[in-house]
């Protein structure tokens, strides 16, 4: 047991376990009945090292979270392992006799190693309460934390039985990078880390279209991409609306560009703007593949399609709509090499005074570029 000793008050009042950082100190007399009850109904919070180690650890990553309350079977035998098997997956047992020696294998590795020590007590040759001290290596300087205090650990030299401690080396609790997240300096790198990034974004339901080395721009690599459905098939209906996939040089992630404004955005990032920050946005999650079908499904059912080659012709159309009539404009691009590129999705609705067409992304009024489109489909639906 962590919680191994417990107090019985001759005063009458409620057994307790006394509080892992300085237990002896908890064995003096409460100051009124009022304390020595709340002692034993505090006492779970008082105890609680486990759950405030894990969330100190979680925190220190980066996650902050909120401790799980103490529970009695918690003190259940082989708790030491569970709770470093469920938590503290990255560490690793290393010997370590005395504070000295925990001091040095926490500060060897260099920044950032982590450490786990349960402090073994006992008291007349008997197991007594422990505790569990957090060690940080931070920027070099070794710091061992009582998160139960949420201050500096007491590195207690007496009455010690045993120093258990398991440690983590940096490297071990840096995020494994997934397969897309690699360097793309040259064309077989990038075509090899979009393959990955399609495949676990559409699962076998995307493929690159015509890569060349010639997609190259100063800070990656711009593909076109399609669904295997309408590369086999071609029905327009399947066509791909994120039909464009900027894979970067360095180990970010591939990414789609915006579907209202794509190459200002493009040639802003290529320029070394940074998404999400200011007034760049972030570029947009992945969508599905098979769109058209899903989307119209939720819109409604679709009452006819047309073809067109100018803007003024597809608006045009939608005037002649009865009032209320309401449809989508796909503007579907191409990148310049005669591939798909990313397309817009415009909602346009019929009123008796006119038009009105929404950016259907945003939902902001439509402002039309023509740079690069090569075909509209107004789709009508109920």
């Amino acid at each position: 047991m962590l919680a191994a000793s417990v107090a019985v008050p001759k005063d009458g009042s409620s057994p307790f376990h006394p509080a892992p950082s300085t237990p002896l100190a908890d064995l003096e007399p409460a100051a009124s009945y009022e304390a020595a009850v709340a002692r034993s109904q505090n006492q779970g919070r008082r105890i609680n090292v486990r759950g405030t180690v894990v969330a100190m650890h979680s925190a220190i990553n980066g996650s902050p979270s909120v401790p799980l309350a103490w529970q009695p079977s918690d003190e259940a035998p082989g708790w030491w392992s569970r709770l470093t098997r469920r938590y503290f997956p990255e560490f690793e047992r290393v010997s370590a006799n005395s504070w000295d020696e925990v001091v040095k294998a926490v500060a060897e590795p260099g920044p950032d190693t982590r450490g786990l020590v349960w402090i073994r007590r006992e008291l007349g040759g008997q197991e007594a309460t422990g505790n569990l001290v957090y060690a940080h290596n931070n920027k070099g300087q070794v710091v061992f934390l009582d998160s139960l205090t949420s201050s500096l650990a007491r590195l207690d030299t007496d009455h010690v039985r045993e120093l258990v401690l398991v440690r983590a080396l940096p490297e071990a609790l840096r995020a494994p990078r997934r397969p897309w997240e690699q360097e793309a300096h040259d064309f077989e790198a990038a075509v090899a880390k979009a393959r990955l990034w399609l495949e676990n974004a559409y699962g076998g339901g995307a493929e690159l279209v015509g890569p060349t080395a010639g997609d190259e721009t100063r800070r990656g690599w711009v593909f076109s991409c399609d669904t295997r459905r309408h590369l086999r098939g071609g029905r327009w209906q399947d066509t791909m609306l994120d039909a464009t996939l900027v894979v970067p040089k360095d180990t970010a992630e591939p990414f789609g560009l915006p579907n209202s404004d794509p190459w200002e955005w493009l040639a802003h990032w290529d320029a070394g703007g940074v998404p999400g920050t200011g007034k760049f946005p972030s570029p947009p999650p992945p969508g599905r593949a098979d769109w058209f079908d899903s989307t119209l499904a939720q819109l409604g059912p679709v009452l006819s399609t047309s073809d067109h080659q100018v803007w003024s012709s597809a608006v045009d159309e939608l005037s002649s709509f009865p009032a209320g009539s309401r449809a989508l404009i796909w503007i579907r691009r191409t990148d310049g090499r005669g591939r798909e590129a990313v397309g817009w999705l415009v909602n346009g609705l019929t009123t008796a005074s006119g038009v009105l067409l929404l950016d259907g992304s945003s939902e902001e009024p439509v402002s039309f570029d023509p740079t690069g489109f090569h075909a509209l489909h107004v789709i009508r639906y109920r």
